[in-house]
C-alpha cells in the first residue's frame, strides 16, 4: 500500500513466504573409514595396514521434509525534508515461525542434551526450536545535495536472516530413525581394522546425534554506510564509499561432547556418556566487515565508457557456516579462531571499459563501413590480494577425536615462494622453521588464517560488432580470457609436517579464446 501527502511518500506491506526443503541428508550413507597418520605416522601407511583412526557406520537415507513461514511486515516513509535533503525512514518486523518437520520423521535432543525428542514417530508439526519474536529491523537513509555537483549519502539498518533449511533436513540421521555410530581407534592400543571395523566388542554403545540448539536466534547484521559523490567533469563522477557491518548469531557446528585434550580412549572421556559425537547447530559466532572504496565512473561519452573501482576491506570472523563444515578447533574457546575470514581480500582493483573504435565508422565505401567500421573493444582487468592461508597439522595431536588442528608458532613466517627447479610450480613458500608440532594432548597456538596466499592479475578482452540484416542484427564476438596468459598460482599446501608443505602445484586457467555469434531480433 502507498500513501502520498505533501513531502511524504509512505509505503507499507506484508511479505509472507512458505519455505520448504526435502532431501536425503546422509553424507556417508555407506559409512566411512578415516586415516590420518596417527597409527603409524603416515596416513597411506595406516591405510595399507588396515588400521583406521575412526570408523563411521552406514546409515539409512530417509527423506527429510522441513520448512517454515518467513513473514515480514514493513513501513517506509520517503520524506523530502528540504530541497537539498531526502530522508528514508523505515521499520521492518520479522516474524518467522519455528522450523518444523512436515513428515514427522526427525529427531533431536532436548534443551539440556539428555533426551531424544519427540518421543514418538511420526510427529508431523514438531518444531525444532523456540520462536524468535523480537526481530525489529529499523532502517535509516539520507541523501543531501551539498552543491550542484556534490552529493552526500548515508544509511544504517539492521537485518535478520534465519538458518538455512539444511540445518534441519539432516535430523533424519538420528536415532531411533537412522542411528549412526562413530568408533575411534586408540593409537596405543588399536582395536579397529578392516576385519573388525567396530572393534573387539562389535557395534553398539551410544550413537552420534545431530541437533539444533532449542534457542536459535536469527543471524543479525548491523550495517551502515557513508558515500560522497562528486561530478569531476562531463559524464564522469568520483565516489568515495565507506561500508561496514557487525554480524552476530552466525551458525556453526558446536561439537559439545568433545573431550578435553588428554590421554586415553576418546569415548571414555566424553562429558555426556549417553552419546558419542554430538553436533549442535548453534548460532553464537560473529563477523566484522569494514571497507573503503574509490569508484571512478564515466558514462558513454565520445565512444568511451569506463568504471575503475578500488576497494580496501577487512573481514574477520570465527568460522565458516555449519553447512560448509564450519567448526571451531577448540569447541570451548570460540575466540581462539577469530581472525581473517577465508574470503578476506584486503585489496581489489577492477577496471572495466568499452571503447567504440572510430576508424572507418564513417567510411565512404559502404562495404568497408559495413565490415570494418563500428567495432567495439571491451575489457575487464582485475588485480587482487590473495586469500588467507590456514596452517594445519596432520592427525589428532590433542586426542579429541577431530583433525584440522594447528601447530605451534615459534617464528615470524611469511609467504615467499621460489620456482621449482625440477618441475612446474613453486616451492618453499613458507618457512618450516617458523612452526613446531604441539606437545602431545595440546592445541597449537598458531592463529587461524594467519598467512595470505598469492594475489592474482587477470585481463579479459572482447571485440564485438553488430551487423544489420533487415530489422534484425547478428552480433559477432571474439573474447579472450586471461589475455596476457598471466600465471595466477594457487595456494600452497599448508599441512605442516607433510612432504609438500609450502609447495604450489596448481594455477588458474591459462589464456582461452572464444568466438561466438548471436542473432538479435
Amino acid at each position: 500500500m502507498a500513501y502520498t501527502r505533501g513531502t511524504h511518500n509512505i509505503r507499507g506491506g506484508v511479505d509472507m513466504r512458505r519455505m520448504a526443503t526435502g532431501r536425503r541428508a546422509a553424507n556417508s550413507p555407506r559409512g566411512s573409514f578415516s586415516f590420518n597418520g596417527d597409527m603409524s605416522g603416515y596416513s597411506m601407511a595406516d591405510f595399507m595396514l588396515g588400521v583406521p583412526r575412526t570408523v563411521t557406520t552406514p546409515v539409512d537415507q530417509l527423506l527429510g521434509h522441513v520448512g517454515q513461514w518467513r513473514n515480514g511486515f514493513f513501513l517506509n516513509d520517503v520524506w523530502q525534508a528540504t530541497r537539498q535533503m531526502t530522508l528514508s525512514l523505515g521499520l521492518r518486523y520479522e516474524l518467522n515461525t519455528p522450523a518444523q518437520t512436515y513428515t514427522g520423521y526427525a529427531s533431536m535432543l532436548n534443551a539440556d542434551f539428555t533426551q531424544i525428542i519427540p518421543a514418538t514417530h511420526p510427529s508431523p508439526g514438531f518444531k525444532f526450536h523456540e520462536p524468535n519474536r523480537k526481530d525489529l529491523a529499523p532502517r535509516l537513509g539520507a541523501t543531501y545535495r551539498l552543491t550542484e555537483k556534490t552529493i552526500l549519502r548515508g544509511g544504517w539498518g539492521i537485518y535478520y536472516n534465519p538458518n538455512q533449511m539444511n540445518s534441519f533436513t539432516f535430523l533424519t540421521n538420528n536415532p531411533p530413525l537412522a542411528a549412526e555410530f562413530t568408533f575411534n581407534n586408540d593409537p596405543l592400543n588399536p582395536t579397529l581394522s578392516f576385519a573388525s571395523p567396530f572393534g573387539v566388542v562389535g557395534p553398539g554403545g551410544p550413537p552420534n546425534m545431530i541437533t539444533p540448539n532449542r534457542h536459535l536466534p536469527n543471524a543479525r547484521k548491523n550495517q551502515w554506510s557513508l558515500d560522497i559523490q562528486r561530478e569531476l567533469f562531463t559524464a564522469t563522477v568520483l565516489d568515495i564509499q565507506y561500508l561496514a557491518s557487525r554480524t552476530t548469531n552466525l551458525d556453526r557446528s558446536f561439537l559439545n561432547n568433545t573431550p578435553l585434550p588428554g590421554p586415553g580412549a576418546i569415548d571414555a572421556r566424553r562429558p555426556n556418556q549417553n552419546f558419542r559425537q554430538i553436533r549442535v547447530i548453534q548460532n553464537d559466532l560473529i563477523a566484522n566487515y569494514d571497507s573503503l572504496s574509490l569508484v571512478l565512473r564515466r558514462r558513454m561519452s565520445q565512444g568511451l565508457q569506463a568504471n575503475a573501482h578500488y576497494t580496501w576491506s577487512r573481514t574477520r570472523d570465527m568460522s565458516n557456516h555449519s553447512n560448509g563444515g564450519g567448526a571451531i578447533v577448540n569447541d570451548y574457546d570460540i575466540w581462539s579462531d577469530y581472525g581473517p575470514a577465508s574470503w578476506d581480500i584486503p585489496h581489489r582493483f577492477v577496471l572495466s571499459y568499452v571503447y567504440e573504435i572510430p576508424f572507418l565508422r564513417n567510411a565512404a565505401q559502404p562495404l568497408v563501413r559495413s565490415l570494418l567500421g563500428g567495432w567495439q573493444v571491451s575489457g575487464v582487468t582485475t588485480l587482487q590480494s590473495g586469500t588467507p592461508l590456514n596452517v594445519t597439522i596432520q592427525g589428532d595431536v590433542a586426542n579429541v577425536g577431530r583433525g584440522g588442528q594447528r601447530p605451534d608458532l615459534i617464528g615470524n613466517p611469511s609467504v615467499n615462494c621460489e620456482p621449482n627447479p625440477n618441475a612446474l610450480g613453486l616451492i618453499n613458500c613458507v618457512d618450516r622453521a617458523a612452526f613446531a608440532q604441539p606437545a602431545p594432548f595440546t592445541f597449537g597456538n598458531a592463529p587461524r588464517n594467519m598467512l595470505r596466499g598469492l594475489g592474482s592479475k587477470t585481463t579479459d578482452l572482447g571485440l564485438m560488432k553488430n551487423f544489420g540484416i533487415g530489422t534484425s542484427n547478428i552480433q559477432v564476438r571474439a573474447e579472450v580470457f586471461n589475455a596476457f596468459n598471466t600465471v595466477n598460482w594457487g595456494s600452497p599446501n599448508m599441512t605442516f609436517g607433510a612432504a609438500d608443505f609450502g609447495r604450489v602445484t596448481s594455477a588458474g586457467a591459462m589464456r582461452r579464446v572464444q568466438l561466438g555469434a548471436k542473432l538479435l531480433f
